[in-house]
């Protein structure tokens, strides 16, 4: 493990504990392999610091965002897939995230959603306790698999190409970020 960039990634976060821009707008900030960063606001004018997958190397339409909105104490994850048929709301299904051999990430809460454009999705926090272990292991890893168990998706496997650098930028986006009230545990 990489100490000054747990370092970096738990400062940045606790900083931003402590941690709007107006109007749903954001732009990239760091793109790396199948991933990019990016900073800006979200439909709600709440200042946002996020990753995902890069649209021009995604070869399906799979889609994963890693969000951290202003304020809040927890990493939000959604992942999309336009071939899913998923009702709003909590869900059966419960997510394993795997980075490499690590111990799995294993989510029983979540929650289905839809976008603007009517795309399935899912959606679980990553409580702040565990924010920064996370943030290194997929900053540090090759692959990622998640799992979907309770349910009928099939298991995605991700190429981590990259997400050492546009993590670095998230941090950095995160520490950059103004104080506010925290809103979420």
């Amino acid at each position: 493990m990489h100490v000054a960039l747990r370092l970096c990634l738990v400062s940045g976060f606790l900083l931003a504990l402590a941690a709007p821009r107006a109007g749903a707008d954001t732009h990239d900030i760091a793109s790396s392999g199948y991933w990019t960063a990016y900073e800006g606001t979200d439909d709600q004018g709440t200042e946002i610091c996020g990753i995902d997958t890069n649209s021009d190397n995604n070869q399906n339409d799979d889609q994963i965002d890693i969000k951290y909105y202003n304020g809040d104490n927890v990493l939000t994850i959604q992942l999309f897939s336009s071939g899913w048929t998923i009702p709003d709301g909590p869900s059966n299904t419960h997510v394993d995230v795997i980075f490499d051999n690590n111990t799995p990430w294993h989510v029983d809460q979540v929650s289905g959603m839809h976008i603007a454009d009517g795309t399935a999705g899912m959606e679980f926090t990553i409580g702040k306790d565990d924010v920064a272990d996370f943030l290194t292991e997929f900053a540090q890893s090759q692959q990622m698999q998640i799992n979907f168990t309770n349910s009928n998706i099939d298991n995605w496997t991700g190429d981590l190409t990259g997400t050492q650098n546009v993590t670095e930028a998230f941090a950095e986006c995160i520490r950059d970020l103004p104080p506010t009230d925290t809103k979420s545990e």
